[in-house]
Parts: C-alpha cells; sequence; structure tokens
C-alpha cells in the first residue's frame, strides 16, 4: 500500500469532496465507505464540516487529505477499507472528535480510498501533525504487515541533475570531478 506523494492540507471541504466523490472526467464515482459523518454528496458532507470548521475560523487550512493506495490487482471490501483506513487515522493521531470521510475508487491501476478529515476537532482543538509523510509512512508498513497487504517499496528516487557549466569548469581547474557527480555517487 502507498500513501500519496505528500499529505495535503487544503482551505475548502467542496472541493476535495468534490473530487473525491464526483471524478470528474471518470465514469465511476467515488464510494463513500466509511467515517463520522452522515452526508454522502460533497454539499452535505461540506456543510457538515463547515459547521465544525466555524469553531476556529482563524486556522486557514482545516482540511487534511491523504489517500492510501493498493498495488494493481489487490483489492479489499468496502468494510476491510473501512477498518484500515479508521486504523491509519487513529494512528495519526485523529480522534473521534475529528471529522473524517473515506472515499472508496475502485480503478483498475489500483484501489484506492481517498481520507478527508477536518484537522479542527469539535471541541475546537485543532490536529497539527508533524511529520505527516514519514508517520504515514511508518504506519503504513505497520498496516501492510497486520492486514497481510502486498508490502510495497516505497521509491524515492530523485532526478539526477547534470552538473552545470561552472561547477564543469571549476572540476576541470582543479583536475577533479565536479561535486555534483560526487554526492550523486
Amino acid at each position: 500500500m502507498r500513501a500519496m506523494s505528500r499529505a495535503v492540507r487544503g482551505s475548502g471541504f467542496r472541493g476535495v469532496c468534490e473530487y473525491a466523490i464526483t471524478r470528474s472526467g471518470k465514469k465511476e464515482r467515488g464510494k463513500v465507505v466509511g467515517g463520522n459523518m452522515e452526508g454522502t454528496s460533497p454539499r452535505e458532507l461540506s456543510a457538515e464540516f463547515g459547521q465544525v470548521r466555524n469553531l476556529r475560523v482563524d486556522i486557514a487550512k482545516p482540511v487534511s487529505h491523504n489517500c492510501l493506495r493498493l498495488p494493481a490487482g489487490e483489492r479489499l471490501s468496502p468494510e476491510m477499507w473501512r477498518e484500515v483506513a479508521a486504523d491509519f487515522m487513529n494512528q495519526m493521531g485523529f480522534t473521534q472528535q475529528n471529522q473524517k470521510v473515506y472515499v472508496l475508487h475502485d480503478d483498475a491501476d489500483g484501489q484506492h480510498i481517498h481520507i478527508i478529515s477536518n484537522r479542527i476537532n469539535e471541541s475546537g482543538g485543532v490536529w497539527l501533525g508533524k511529520n505527516e509523510n514519514l508517520q504515514a509512512t511508518k504506519i503504513i508498513n505497520q498496516l501492510e504487515l497486520k492486514y497481510k497487504l502486498e508490502v510495497t517499496v516505497q521509491k524515492v528516487e530523485k532526478e539526477k541533475k547534470e552538473p552545470k557549466k561552472q561547477e564543469i569548469e571549476r572540476g576541470k581547474r582543479k583536475n577533479e570531478e565536479p561535486a555534483r557527480k560526487q554526492i550523486q555517487k
């Protein structure tokens, strides 16, 4: 299972709910499979999120959006996704007081779930989240083992850039390989 390349924080719930549920350009809609909210449409969910958001108008980005994706060919039932997503959110530090909704996309290239949550809880407290991406990667590794999912390797390869002209010239003057090449090796 993989997470999004980075967890996303946003300012508006309506847009992310529209994206996850209506899936413009795709024929199959996202399916709400869990969470702790009553609404099922983007309009209903954003109104619900908005009620709690209004407790802390000083928070510019109350939206937390994450995504968990299975490798192509691996599948979970909606009930199992609900359990995995709830476990993930609990380990990330979200509580029952944080609103959340889980939206399943059942695509051929890999089943995945969008987890949309409110960083502001029903008491007005705020989930701050530190090192979210690193924490999510560690949690996903534990979830793969716990739920007997295919263990995926997180690839973090950065594009190797060629040395700049001045770096090459400096290397020639000093009769050594450019520093950028040395570091890449």
